[in-house]
Order: structure tokens, then C-alpha cells, then sequence
């Protein structure tokens, strides 16, 4: 799933139900996705090894994802980057309080 929403200004589509529980990287994946802003608590991320950029300029989001279990070896640099409004209590919990670099 590595950068299929990249740079989609105006993606906003109900993809919460998706089964992503055998995706293994998430890089960029709503990277420049200026208008996507949907409800992605439910998936299940514990085989994603990337995370890196995931929402990097996603300037929308701000859904709750904070309940989803990150492995311990994921990557996740520029997760979110300083345009993001994503807040930080709204992060897993393993990314929240990172510093972005």
C-alpha cells in the first residue's frame, strides 16, 4: 500500500473497513493527501513494518488511531511532519511524543 494515496488532493473515501492486516508497508501512504480525513481505527496494522511518511502533509487528518498496535520494530520517521493537525493523544500510542526528524 506504499504510496497509493499519494499526493491525492482530493481522496476522501470511506476505506475503514478495508482489510489491511496482511499489508507490511504503509510508506507515504496518505503522504500530500490533502483532503482525506476518514475513520481507519478498526484496521489492523500489526504486520506493518513501515510507517515512514505515512501522513506527511496529510494536512485533513485527524482521526483517533490511537488504539492501534504498532510492532515494536515498525518504522515510523516523519510519521506526521509539521503541517500535520493530527494531534498527539490522537497517535498510537507508540508514536506519541516523537520527535520528528
Amino acid at each position: 500500500m506504499s504510496e497509493m494515496f499519494w499526493a491525492t488532493t482530493k481522496f476522501n473515501a470511506n476505506i475503514g473497513k478495508w482489510d489491511v492486516s496482511k499489508v507490511t508497508s504503509m510508506y507515504n501512504m496518505f503522504s500530500e493527501a490533502e483532503s482525506f480525513n476518514q475513520d481507519i481505527s478498526q484496521w489492523d496494522v500489526q504486520q506493518v513494518k513501515t510507517m515512514v511518511g505515512m501522513f506527511g502533509e496529510a494536512k485533513s487528518f485527524n482521526q483517533n488511531i490511537s488504539s492501534w498496535k504498532v510492532r515494536s520494530n515498525t518504522s515510523y520517521e516523519k510519521f506526521t511532519n509539521e503541517s500535520s493537525v493530527l494531534k498527539e493523544d490522537v497517535k498510537p500510542k507508540r508514536f506519541q511524543k516523537l520527535s520528528q526528524k
